[in-house]
């Protein structure tokens, strides 16, 4: 994006990175959702932006699956993936939209598709 909307949305996110998955859930807590799309309990903490670049560097990968970075925006709680596609498969995005409402919002560079 550029223009007025440089910096806004999903751009401080995205960088140049060929393909992400965003699941976006309505009034659920940052760390409920990452339980519920199967993030081991004790893998989640809670890390500022320098802390995750200390801990990954430019890519958020440990050696086996991408890290799954979560925040919340007003009543939004979303969770990222920079190379996963964790939030494409039914089982949990059923999951992780038990009493409430999800989004998922998946980009590669040949397209882009919501769930």
């Amino acid at each position: 994006m550029t223009g007025r909307f440089e910096g806004r949305g999903l751009d401080l996110l995205r960088g140049d990175f060929p393909f992400y998955t965003v699941t976006f859930v309505r009034d659920l807590a940052p760390s409920e959702l990452l339980m519920r799309m199967g993030a081991d309990p004790s893998t989640v903490a809670v890390r500022d932006m320098d802390e995750l670049a200390a801990d990954f560097g430019d890519y958020f990968s440990d050696e086996i699956e991408p890290v799954v970075s979560s925040g919340t925006t007003r009543c939004w709680s979303w969770a990222w993936e920079e190379g996963g596609v964790h939030g494409l498969h039914a089982p949990i995005l059923r999951a992780v939209s038990i009493g409430t409402e999800a989004v998922v919002l998946h980009h590669n560079e040949k397209m882009d598709s919501f769930a």
